[in-house]
């Protein structure tokens, strides 16, 4: 008796680890899913994404017209005249002057210390609370609750009420730094 239970102890601890795996690579999809909808408008591709781009030598697809609806709602003073040769299909009379992204690339985030994007120019408000806090599991959860409840007066506007949303969205953020 005590061999058939050894068996099937040995047989599930080497089960368990694909399973596991199994689990956690479904979790990352929606987890990129989640990213895309909620990050990648205003922070764009990172990562994993920004690899699989390279390899299939092929550009990012454009902007569907909900996300730059969106993004023009974030930042209505982007929208002015149309630069030279930018076009946005579906929006009859509305023009943007900058294209997304409009964040910081969130590359590598995860472990970083706030505000060291060196391309990107922070706003006095988040470098005068966040500069040099590092990027973990409880500092992206208390930001991604909401933006400007944690530094009021930062650019970025993002409010996520659902836990298990920011959760999935740190878990892609980690996986893809």
């Amino acid at each position: 008796m005590s061999r058939i239970l050894g068996f099937v102890l040995i047989t599930l601890l080497a089960v368990a680890p694909a399973a596991l795996a199994e689990d956690l690579a479904a979790e990352l999809v929606e987890a990129e899913g989640l990213y895309d909808r909620h990050c990648g408008v205003c922070h764009g591709l990172v990562g994993v994404q920004v690899e699989r781009a390279k390899a299939a030598e092929h550009a990012p697809a454009p902007l569907p017209l909900h996300a730059v609806r969106l993004a023009m709602d974030l930042h209505p003073d982007a929208v002015t005249d149309t630069p030279a040769g930018v076009k946005v299909a579906g929006l009859a009379g509305e023009r943007m002057a900058i294209a997304p992204p409009f964040g910081p690339n969130l590359t590598g985030v995860y472990g970083r210390p706030a505000g060291t994007v060196e391309s990107y120019n922070y706003s006095e408000a988040f470098l005068g609370v966040l500069r040099g806090m590092v990027w973990n599991s409880s500092t992206l959860d208390v930001w991604l609750t909401s933006t400007q409840a944690w530094v009021p007066g930062v650019r970025m506007y993002y409010k996520q009420d659902d836990s298990e949303i920011r959760r999935k969205i740190i878990l892609f953020l980690k996986e893809s730094s």
